[in-house]
């Protein structure tokens, strides 16, 4: 037996402790405290604290831990931990921190950005690094960073395939769209968010250069029939939330087709697209529960990918 379709058996075994819709129901109808009880009785991992992030932490790392023991490739591996490991990246530039505190346990780059070494880091993120200094902004940081995350994840895709390479562009456009709603919606100078857009999408920097002097409908209106017009209808009516939720699941929908076979990456890949969809579920839920909000059903399974519906 090949060791791709081993660990595809094993991730498709572990898939079966995946939350349901009768447990996120479960745990959307209590108070916060009996809540997070509920979690650990699911097989969540005890934090020691009632910190959500702390929370959510032990269970990101509790999963890519499994990924990097049973990954069927060490190209994809990177590709599912690549927003992760540029988070870590810009977490450890901004601050001193341990590698308990961050996503991945990666002492390398831990060392590597604590002593300005950047050499043996992937090129992005090299050249993002060597961008910076003392007085670049908070927001010349994020997008530093964000740009190399991109950049590097189309590198990866090429490698991975023409789904994952449509699904890296992809990201790229809904980033870069969700961009210029807010910064229309806020007046923002075409100058000043025009420079915070990111190259690599499929579209153009120059189609955005319409918003100069015209409304956000009128950019959506110019997508109109492309494979994203249904995800943008949603920022037409204001709602951002929403927005998120459908490019969430339109992306999850570009790799349905790769998550089907065992000689490929099929379960691995099912795994950790669904665990993390599961995360952003479980975290909508603490959060609403800790600040007493009421959880409408509707807006539940908006923050959850196909796979639970």
């Amino acid at each position: 037996m090949s060791i791709n379709i081993y660990n595809n058996i094993i991730a498709n075994y572990e898939a079966s402790s995946l939350l349901n819709k009768e447990q996120f129901n479960r745990l959307a109808s209590t108070d916060f405290l009996d809540a997070v009880k509920i979690l650990f009785s699911y097989g969540y991992v005890d934090a020691g604290t009632l910190d959500i992030d702390a929370i959510m932490l032990a269970q990101y790392k509790k999963l890519f831990l499994f990924l990097t023991e049973h990954s069927t490739s060490s190209t994809l591996l990177k590709f599912i931990l690549s927003r992760y490991y540029y988070l870590d990246a810009k977490t450890l530039y901004l601050e001193n921190c341990t590698v308990d505190e961050l996503y991945l346990n990666d002492v390398k780059l831990k060392k590597a950005i604590v002593n300005k070494k950047y050499d043996a880091l992937a090129k992005p993120l090299q050249v993002a690094l060597k961008s910076l200094n003392e007085n670049s902004s908070r927001k010349e940081i994020d997008f530093a960073f964000l740009d190399a995350n991109f950049k590097d994840n189309l590198t990866l895709a090429n490698s991975l395939g023409k789904k994952y390479l449509e699904y890296a562009k992809y990201e790229i456009d809904l980033s870069n769209i969700l961009t210029a709603y807010r910064a229309k919606k806020l007046n923002f100078s075409f100058r000043d968010f025009y420079s915070n857009l990111f190259c690599g999408g499929t579209i153009d920097l120059e189609e955005f250069e319409c918003l100069k002097d015209n409304s956000f409908d009128f950019f959506a209106y110019g997508l109109s029939g492309t494979s994203i017009s249904n995800v943008i209808r949603s920022l037409k009516l204001g709602d951002t939330s929403t927005f998120k939720a459908n490019s969430d699941q339109f992306l999850f929908g570009i790799l349905s087709n790769e998550m089907t076979s065992l000689l490929k990456h099929g379960a691995f890949l099912t795994y950790a697209l669904c665990y993390l969809s599961e995360f952003k579920v479980v975290n909508f839920i603490l959060v609403s529960l800790k600040n007493n909000i009421k959880i409408n059903k509707d807006q539940l399974w908006s923050v959850a990918n196909d796979i639970y519906i």
